[in-house]
């Protein structure tokens, strides 16, 4: 990960020691590194900080593979945090005081401040402890899930609702769905209705009306949840965005290659809606033609041939923009992503929408196909694409959960 100025940051998410070569590109500078394993009882990763003396995109190589590639963004490091004074003399009644250092039961990972004045704590492997400052006293409370790596905030009520938390009691890896709720009164556990999906290290927002709203978090195989969801009264509901637009902002702008990967794209995708309109168009004047009669508004249409003509003309545009869309992806996607190109569920159904309109223009070229076979090819190569950026987003995320 780039950082600022010459600085990189590696990660390493397994369990041993791993040992990496990087190199700056353009330059005759390399090096090595050793990257600590992942800590069980942090985030999952380790971070090894990288500064070096050329300036350039980094490659990471464990052996003879690449790993990733990360370009320098040429980005200025921050000044260094200046030092803060205060002034001195306050009294322990005004400013407060610290007490000796207290024994705890556990590694306190998360604590909350119930409003009994107990303290509730819990970390990865002992149950959470109840704490009473009055006697000094700690309880254990045992939860109906593994809450390590949860999410938590206070209800309106005083009980503190726990979402998520980690799959696996003896290794910190994914989240789970289970939402739990402490009552500080009765000094006991509940379970909530799950959420929709499963998360690990999720964040909660509780709402002025009493809701809360759990975003983020791992899911049950480790991958970052896109959709927030709603927790009211007990039960939870995902929230949709609209239209169905990415929650992560668009990254990489700044590159020329990608933009130029994505004016070309964005012309291809118009050029095939404007030929759908235009195939549904001629479908519906067939039809309306084969009755004897046609609606006002298809009257001034031009005749079928004409229509059809340009339907050819405007989907061998786009297919040439589809071309260079599908080319220029495979060619820069090294250097936009740090990694090579992966045959994702985009590419897959990108790379068949233009076999499919490759196959509706060698048919017009061959074999004169024309009429409702070049309509229903023309619908079929759009869906193809329309699958490939709403439809599959919408079955894997929001119906699968994935």
């Amino acid at each position: 990960m780039y950082i600022c100025g010459n600085k990189f940051l590696a990660t390493n998410q397994t369990r041993g020691v791993v040992r990496v070569t990087y190199h700056v590109v353009g330059s005759d500078e390399s090096g090595s590194l050793t990257l600590p394993p992942a800590s069980i009882d942090d985030e999952g990763f380790s971070e090894t900080e990288v500064e070096t003396v050329e300036r350039g995109a980094v490659e990471l190589y464990r052996g003879d593979d690449l790993e990733t590639r990360r370009n320098n963004l040429d980005r200025a490091c921050g000044p260094a945090p200046s030092s803060a004074s205060f002034a001195e003399g306050g009294t322990s009644a005004s400013t407060g005081e610290w007490s000796s250092v207290l024994p705890w039961n556990d590694i306190a990972v998360h604590v909350s401040l119930l409003p009994t004045g107990k303290v509730l704590s819990w970390g990865f492997s002992d149950p959470p402890q109840l704490w009473d400052p009055a006697t000094g006293q700690f309880t254990a409370v045992t939860p109906p899930a593994i809450i390590f790596c949860s999410g938590h905030s206070l209800l309106p009520d005083g009980r503190l609702l726990v979402t998520g938390g980690n799959n696996d009691a003896n290794v910190v890896l994914n989240g789970i769905p289970d939402i739990t709720i402490f009552d500080p009164v009765s000094q006991s556990w509940s379970r909530s209705a799950p959420m929709h999906y499963a998360r690990w290290y999720p964040t909660n927002v509780a709402m002025p009306n009493g809701d809360v709203v759990i975003f983020s978090g791992k899911d049950g195989t480790g991958a970052s949840v896109t959709y927030p969801e709603l927790w009211s009264n007990g039960a939870t509901r995902v929230l949709t965005p609209l239209a169905l637009p990415s929650v992560h902002p668009l990254s990489h702008t700044d590159l020329p290659a990608f933009r130029l990967h994505l004016i070309i794209s964005l012309m291809a995708y118009s050029l095939f809606m404007i030929a759908s309109l235009q195939a549904l168009i001629m479908a519906l004047l067939e039809k309306r033609l084969h009755r004897g009669r046609l609606p006002a508004f298809l009257q001034s249409m031009p005749p079928l041939l004409t229509m059809e003509q340009l339907l050819f003309r405007i989907i061998a545009m786009g297919f040439l923009l589809l071309t260079l869309t599908l080319g220029s992806g495979m060619l820069f996607s090294e250097e936009v992503f740090g990694q090579p190109l992966r045959f994702t569920h985009k590419v897959v159904l990108g790379i068949l929408a233009w076999c499919i309109y490759a196959a509706l223009l060698a048919g017009r070229q061959m074999y004169g196909w024309r009429g409702r076979r070049a309509v229903s090819w023309t619908l079929s190569g759009f869906a193809a694409l329309l699958l490939a950026y709403i439809g599959s987003k919408f079955v894997i995320e929001v119906i699968l959960h994935r």
